[in-house]
C-alpha cells in the first residue's frame, strides 16, 4: 500500500476539496426553492434567548423503522412510535400510549393489461394491539404514497409506513394537549408527497384548532447560502460577533412549497458545540409577537441542558431512545420470522428467496 505521506488520491482530492469549497465569496441569504424570498444574515438580525423558571409543555415526537426481511418481491419492516412529555428537565406525564410498534409488509407484484406488465404494491400492517391501529398510517394510504413515486422505485418504501405514523402519532399527541402547549417533531415540516401533505394538513389543522404549537427541530441540514456555504455553518461563524450566548435568527418564511415551517436556526445552550435548524409552522409564526417567540424559544431552551447532548433537547434524545429499532431487535425478529417460515413447508421458497438476498449482507460479514 504506498504510504500516506507520498502521493496518493486522497492528496488529489484534498487539493480539489479546497479548490471548491475555500475563499468562497459570502452572500448571506439562504437559497430557497422556487426563487422563495429570504432574510439577511446579519449579526443584528440576532435575537438572545432569555432563560425561563416556567417552561411550557413541550410534547416531542419520534419514529424508527429497520428491515427485517426482504425479498425481490416483499419487504417486511418493524417500525416504532413515540411521543414523551416534558416540562423544562422534567417529565410531564406520558400520554396514553407513549411508544407503539407494528410490522409492515410491503408484497410486490406483478400485475398486466392488454398493453403491458407493470408491477403494483399491496400494504398490510400488524400492530402488537388493535387499539394502536388509530396512531398508525392507513394501509390504502400507504399504498397510494408508493404508486404516486416513481416507477415504485421509492427507497422510501421500507420507511413509509413509519414516516407517515410520526403525523399520526403527532396528531393524536395534540389531541391531549391543551392550548399553549408546544409538540416537537424530530426532523422538518417538510411533506414529500401529495399523503404525506395531507397528513400533516390533519395534524395543522387539529393543532390550530386547540392553540398547540407546531414545531420540528433538525439535527442537521442541507440548506446553503447563496454563496454556496453551509447554512448551519455560516450562521455559526455570524453569531460569533453577537455576544450572546443563546440565540435565534429567523431565515426564511418558507424554503420551499413542500416545507409549511417559518425557518430559523437557534442555539438552545451556551455551550453548545453546533446551531439547529428550527421551525415554527408558518401561519402560527406570523401570528406571534416576540413575547410569544420567546416563550417557545425559552422553553426549548430549558430541555437543552443535558450532558449528553447540551443544546439539543433533551425531549428528541428520549424519543430516539425510545423509537429507534436496533441491530439487536431486527436480529430477534428476523430469527422468529424465520423459525415461523421453516414450519410452514408451502413457504419454504420464501425463506429461501429471503437467504438468497441477503446473501451480500453475509460476505460482508465473513470479509469485514
Amino acid at each position: 500500500m504506498q504510504s500516506m505521506a507520498g502521493h496518493s488520491p486522497l492528496d488529489t482530492l484534498v487539493r480539489s476539496l479546497r479548490a471548491g469549497l475555500t475563499d468562497m465569496v459570502h452572500n448571506d441569504v439562504v437559497m430557497t426553492r422556487e426563487g422563495r424570498p429570504a432574510l439577511e444574515l446579519k449579526p443584528e438580525a440576532f435575537r438572545p434567548i432569555a432563560r425561563t423558571d416556567a417552561p411550557a409543555r413541550v410534547a416531542f415526537v419520534d419514529g424508527g423503522n429497520g428491515t427485517v426481511a426482504e425479498s425481490p418481491n416483499f419487504v417486511i419492516s418493524l417500525n416504532r412510535l413515540y411521543c414523551g412529555l416534558f416540562r423544562g428537565r422534567e417529565r410531564a406525564g406520558a400520554p396514553l400510549d407513549p411508544r407503539i410498534e407494528f410490522f409492515s409488509l410491503v408484497v410486490r407484484r406483478a400485475a398486466h393489461t392488454e398493453d403491458e406488465y407493470r408491477t403494483e404494491y399491496d400494504v398490510s400492517l400488524f400492530p402488537h394491539d388493535e387499539s394502536h391501529r388509530r396512531y398508525m398510517p392507513a394501509e390504502s394510504d400507504v399504498n397510494a404514497s408508493i404508486r404516486d413515486s416513481p416507477a415504485g422505485g421509492d427507497p422510501r418504501i421500507p420507511s413509509l409506513s413509519r414516516s407517515l405514523g410520526e403525523w399520526r402519532m403527532a396528531r393524536a399527541a395534540v389531541q391531549t394537549l391543551e392550548e399553549g402547549d408546544i409538540l416537537v417533531m424530530d426532523g422538518s415540516l417538510t411533506t414529500l408527497d401529495r399523503i404525506e401533505s395531507r397528513y400533516a394538513q390533519d395534524l395543522y389543522k387539529s393543532a390550530l384548532d386547540r392553540g398547540v404549537v407546531v414545531c420540528a427541530l433538525a439535527k442537521t441540514s442541507r440548506l446553503l447560502t447563496r454563496g454556496g456555504e453551509p447554512l448551519l455553518d455560516r450562521v455559526h461563524e455570524i453569531s460569533a460577533g453577537t455576544g450572546h450566548e443563546m440565540w435565534c435568527i429567523e431565515v426564511a418564511e418558507q424554503v420551499s412549497s413542500h416545507d409549511r415551517g417559518f425557518v430559523m436556526v437557534v442555539k438552545l445552550h451556551p455551550n453548545a458545540a453546533f446551531p439547529f435548524r428550527f421551525e415554527i409552522l408558518r401561519e402560527q409564526f406570523l401570528e406571534m409577537d416576540h413575547a410569544e417567540k420567546d416563550r417557545i424559544l425559552s422553553s426549548m431552551a430549558a430541555n437543552s441542558c443535558d450532558v449528553s447532548f447540551l443544546g439539543y433537547p433533551y425531549g428528541l434524545v428520549d424519543a430516539d431512545r425510545y423509537a429507534q429499532v436496533r441491530n439487536s431487535d431486527v436480529a430477534m425478529y428476523r430469527a422468529l420470522l424465520e423459525s415461523r417460515l421453516r414450519m410452514d413447508g408451502d413457504l419454504a421458497g420464501v425463506l429461501r428467496s429471503m437467504r438468497a438476498y441477503g446473501a451480500h449482507e453475509r460476505l460482508n460479514g465473513v470479509s469485514s
